[in-house]
Order: C-alpha cells, then structure tokens, then sequence
C-alpha cells in the first residue's frame, strides 16, 4: 500500500513544460518543497507539465505529466471595484465564467466570522450555484474566489505522489448584503 507522507526529501523537483522552468528544492525545516517567487504566469492555456524528481534514499526518482488548467475567467459576479464583490445573502449565488476547459473549477467563499464552503466541479460545466440557504447564513464581509485546478497522482515504489497545478484568476474581498 501506499505510504503516509512524513515530509520525506525526495530529491529536486524540475518542473518544465510551462513558460518558465522550475526547480524545486527541498526546505528541510519545514520538510517541504516551495515554489520559487514568479512575475509573470506560468501558463496561459491548458498545456502539459512535465515533474522529474531525482529521488533520494526514501523516495525512488520518477517523472510524471500533469495538464496545467486552462484559466477560468469568472463572467458572474461581477467585481464592483478590483477584486472587491458585493454579494447578496437573500438569494442563491449564480457563479458563472469561460475557459474552463479541464479539471475542476473550486469556488471558496466565506464569512470572515461564520460559515465557509469551497465547492468544485468540471470546469467545463462553466457554472456553479451556491444554495440560498447557505447564502442566508453568511456574515457581512469575507471571501471569494475561483480558481481552476487539475490533479495528477502516481505510485511511485509504494509512494503515493500528487501533484496539483492550479490557476487563480478571481479572488477578492466580499461585502455580503441582506
């Protein structure tokens, strides 16, 4: 079976495929590997990744291919300002946006002081719709966003490897009004 991760160093991790190259390495106090900083998106349409890891003592080296998302770009609602919704709590939330051509689309929203849900589904359905009875239980100011998502996970000599690409275009504060 597979094994329970305990933050093991597997290696480096190289990441191409995208517009730019990546080499993660391990951070051996926080037993993690991190992305370094970029400026620019690392993909603009869906395309494929490819994750060399070299392997270590615990963890056998492998390679993998992962279709980064396309992104989504939320078509409702509609921000009232940069990154800034307001969202009534009196009726159920229609989210709505384009591009979503693979893997999954995840609305996260929430109160700062109450009730948080994060939903997902195919991206290509290109809608999702948050019940009135949720929406009734938020308090007056929180989050929201969108973000499109694809999974890819392997067994690799009893290990259990993930890896996620995700494509955050919508996120912003939220006024929720009665």
């Amino acid at each position: 079976g597979a094994k329970t991760p305990s933050g093991v160093q597997a290696g480096t991790l190289t990441i191409t495929g995208l517009a730019t190259s990546l080499s993660l390495s391990y951070n051996a106090s926080a037993k993690s590997y991190f992305s370094p900083s970029v400026s620019t998106p690392l993909w603009t349409a869906s395309q494929t990744a490819t994750v060399v890891v070299t392997g270590s003592a615990d963890v056998p080296a492998f390679s993998a291919s992962l279709v980064a998302p396309n992104p989504i770009t939320v078509t409702s609602p509609v921000p009232q300002s940069y990154q800034t919704y307001t969202i009534s709590r009196a009726a159920s939330l229609n989210v709505t946006w384009t591009g979503g051509v693979d893997g999954t689309a995840t609305l996260t929203l929430g109160s700062s002081k109450g009730p948080y849900v994060a939903c997902s589904v195919d991206a290509s359905k290109g809608t999702l719709t948050v019940p009135a009875a949720f929406m009734a239980k938020l308090g007056t100011s929180g989050v929201f966003s969108v973000r499109a998502t694809s999974t890819m996970t392997k067994n690799v000599g009893g290990w259990l490897m993930q890896f996620d690409a995700m494509a955050v275009k919508t996120e912003g504060t939220a006024t929720f009004t009665p």
